[in-house]
């Protein structure tokens, strides 16, 4: 990793509306509807509730882990900077040990806590997830600038999520979904791609001349009749669609599977999402030749403190001007970090400073 400075408290893509920096007023309400083992930790790295399905699974309890529980999985350190899996030795009250996979997804940007969620290694990805049927999923869009002339060149689609009368964190419920296997994970996000569609055919036009953004996951890509069907079903070309492709989905991919992806889409963009939050591969880069990349917001925390990481920010974006890959700084707030963007030669950004998510897009700028 370039960075290493803590992130500012920016909500991650797809969150409700900035409120309080904490966890969910009832988080004991919210992860018992969770079939996985779920902990959920506030900012100091504190257990303030547990679910049913996880002391089921390690034989713990809430009032267990506030005192000394050796071997106790899902504790986390305080509020960590970005998502993370990890294997680890765990034990249960009786000494029994077992190994135990532990994902950890931030809180609104990792600065009020966490959630941890927890399975059993060894044994078959469970079949209970979140209720599909009674979620919610409202469709919200936010402007990519270019930064040559100002004009808005793509709006990214985002998702807001409720579970009754609950918010859920998107980052959080695809961490659940991915935990529950690839069906799960499909059958989530053709959810909100189905929602999403839905939206745009009540729009009385898209803007012309602008892309739309939309996170797809493997699961879903991997169905070529449905993904296709759905393109042609939107109010605007394939031509104007950019499929990001997240990391957690392939990072290890192989060339072929970029080669495929580019055979089964021909018409569409690609974009690299997330790039340096985690792996940020160099394979990705050469073996998919992606239209555009979007570069973390940790790469835009670390360029303002390190020249070097600021050096090779600039080289990345020079790399795309030479190869024609539009590359865009994700989560700019701010004129000063715009001014940085810009002197990097940056192609493109997004954040708050053009405009928050809204539920329809905004007229273009430019």
């Amino acid at each position: 990793m370039i960075a290493s400075a803590p992130r500012r408290p920016t909500p991650p893509k797809g969150e409700p509306p900035p409120g309080p920096r904490r966890p969910p007023s009832d988080p004991a309400r919210l992860v018992a509807r969770w079939g996985e083992a779920a902990v959920v930790a506030d900012g100091r790295g504190e257990v303030v509730a547990v679910n049913r399905a996880y002391v089921r699974l390690t034989g713990w309890r809430r009032e267990d882990l506030a005192r000394a529980a050796p071997g106790a999985p899902g504790l986390p350190p305080p509020a960590p900077a970005r998502r993370r899996r990890r294997l680890v030795r765990a034990r249960r009250p009786d000494g029994e040990g077992w190994w135990a996979l532990e994902e950890v997804v931030p809180i609104a940007g990792g600065q009020a806590g966490v959630w941890t969620w927890v399975r059993d290694a060894l044994a078959p990805s469970p079949a209970a997830v979140p209720d599909l049927d009674g979620l919610e999923v409202t469709p919200v869009f936010q402007p990519v600038i270019s930064l040559a002339d100002g004009r808005t060149i793509a709006y990214e689609a985002l998702s807001r999520l409720r579970l009754g009368e609950e918010a859920l964190m998107p980052d959080a419920f695809f961490a659940a979904l991915e935990a529950a296997g690839p069906a799960a994970l499909g059958a989530g996000d053709r959810r909100c791609l189905t929602a999403l569609g839905r939206s745009l055919g009540r729009l009385p036009a898209w803007p012309e001349g602008v892309r739309l953004s939309v996170n797809v996951r493997r699961p879903t890509l991997a169905r070529p009749a449905w993904f296709r069907r759905w393109l042609t079903r939107l109010p605007l070309a394939p031509e104007q669609v950019v499929i990001e492709l997240s990391e957690a989905d392939f990072a290890c991919g192989l060339p072929e599977d970029w080669a495929d992806l580019r055979r089964r889409y021909p018409d569409v963009a690609f974009a690299v999402d997330d790039w340096g939050a985690g792996w940020h591969d160099i394979g990705r880069l050469t073996g998919l030749r992606p239209e555009w990349v979007k570069v973390d917001r940790t790469w835009l925390w670390a360029a303002r403190e390190s020249a070097v990481a600021g050096r090779l920010l600039g080289h990345l974006a020079a790399w795309g001007r030479e190869c024609g890959v539009t590359v865009v700084a994700e989560g700019v707030e701010t004129a000063e970090e715009e001014a940085l963007v810009r002197s990097l030669g940056l192609t493109a950004a997004q954040g708050y400073r053009w405009g928050r998510p809204a539920p329809v897009p905004s007229p273009p700028a430019g």
